[in-house]
């Protein structure tokens, strides 16, 4: 996967688009992912499926911490701000046009 500037972006997108996935970095560090669409793709339903794939690993590494008898490391109030994040950051997502 390609990992390109936002200035770059800007620059000149098609060259940046033609290689499919790109990681676009600020101040050197990934902000976001930029995937292309297939034809005829609903990138609202795309969205969603990220969403359940990155819920779904969420899980999972507390699966794992759990078998590594780590579950209850986290404090009530980790918990909630794991929460409040969350939905901060869904808060800030772009609404589809």
């Amino acid at each position: 996967m390609k990992a390109v500037g936002i200035e770059d972006l800007v620059d000149g997108p098609g060259s940046v688009l033609e290689d499919g996935a790109i990681v676009l970095l600020a101040d050197g560090e990934g902000r976001a992912l930029v995937i292309g669409l297939g034809e005829g793709e609903d990138p609202c339903r795309l969205e969603g499926l990220i969403r359940q794939a990155r819920a779904q690993a969420a899980v999972s590494r507390i699966r794992e911490k759990a078998r590594a008898g780590e579950a209850g490391l986290l404090a009530p109030d980790t918990i909630d701000g794991e929460i409040q994040a969350a939905r901060r950051a869904r808060s800030r997502a772009v609404p589809p046009p």
